[in-house]
């Protein structure tokens, strides 16, 4: 199947991704690796709900490391493991895609007085108001509830709350950063999450709309663009407009390596590969112009509409 649609997608300049397990049981039984990484562009590794109330013991959703129990699955349900596991089978590290979760996995404790890591449970916790799942609890579930007694696990690397005989383990803006780093620092193709709908997109508990996404997106862009340590941590998306007020450009004049625009949708600046414009009509021969930058090393793609590397971008290596 893969081989079918590459071969289908990729005279059409379009990309290919699978979205694949973080369980080394899984992977076992269900991936060539070699095969996957020779079709597929991006390799994304689902390195969330390793742990979740179908165990009889509280675990993280996605513990960067193991804990401090000792046994085999808390060795091998890592985020860690999981993706030195697709690396030494075969999966190059630039397509790998660290999968990073927005929400928590909850229990129920069978002793509140019991309430660490690998404490017996006995079933999924409470259903949340917004997700309306026993077991499962968004981050803006969690961070708006301040009845919850927040603990970080050094081990892990992730924090994990209590309250009465309710448990859950999340990522929050610390344990997401560092999972950032944990990517930079092996070399990995970059992260995705799942899903936008269960970071703090409103903006409640005080972190700023999307506060998990921005970290994300900050520290990534931040890595690209190498800016300089003494400047504070960029706080806004990837793709940031440069100008806020739309202009007025007519059709018909065009100042020397000055981009006009001619039709609506999105296209390159001529003499910038790392500029581009969106262009939406006004009136008659004249256009509003919205004008953006890729990341530092990288250049718009004007078949895929997205930011490339430069060197995968023809004309802008």
């Amino acid at each position: 199947m893969f081989t079918e649609l590459k071969q289908a997608l990729a005279p059409r300049g379009l990309l290919l991704s699978a979205a694949v397990s973080a369980s080394k049981y899984v992977i076992d039984t269900a991936y060539y690796i070699p095969g996957v990484a020779k079709y597929v562009d991006f390799i994304n590794v689902m390195t969330y709900d390793l742990h979740g109330s179908w165990d009889n013991t509280t675990g993280h959703t996605a513990p960067l490391y193991a804990g401090s129990d000792g046994s085999k699955s808390d060795k091998i349900l890592t985020v860690d493991y999981a993706i030195k596991y697709w690396v030494r089978n075969g999966a190059p590290k630039s397509k790998i895609i660290l999968g990073m979760g927005t929400h928590g996995r909850s229990f129920t404790l069978a002793n509140a007085a019991n309430n660490g890591l690998g404490a017996p449970s006995t079933g999924p916790g409470s259903a949340g108001s917004i997700t309306g799942k026993a077991g499962l609890l968004g981050y803006n579930e969690i961070c708006r509830d301040k009845g919850w007694r927040e603990v970080f696990a050094g081990n892990i690397q992730a924090p994990y709350a209590y309250k009465g005989n309710q448990w859950v383990g999340y990522d929050n803006v610390k344990s997401i950063g560092i999972k950032v780093d944990y990517l930079i620092r092996e070399g990995l193709g970059g992260g995705m999450i799942w899903s936008l709908e269960t970071d703090d997109f409103r903006g409640i508990c005080g972190g700023g709309k999307y506060p998990l996404l921005t970290t994300i997106a900050s520290k990534l862009k931040g890595k690209i663009q190498a800016p300089d340590p003494k400047r504070k941590t960029i706080t806004r998306p990837a793709l940031v407009p440069i100008i806020t007020r739309p202009v007025v450009v007519p059709t018909t004049t065009q100042r020397r390596q000055e981009f006009s625009c001619t039709k609506e949708g999105y296209s390159r600046d001529p003499s910038n590969c790392s500029v581009f414009y969106y262009c939406k009509p006004r009136v008659q021969n004249a256009f509003y112009k919205y004008n953006f930058n890729c990341p530092g090393g990288t250049a718009y793609d004007s078949s895929l509409l997205v930011c490339k590397w430069k060197n995968k971008v023809p004309g802008c290596a």
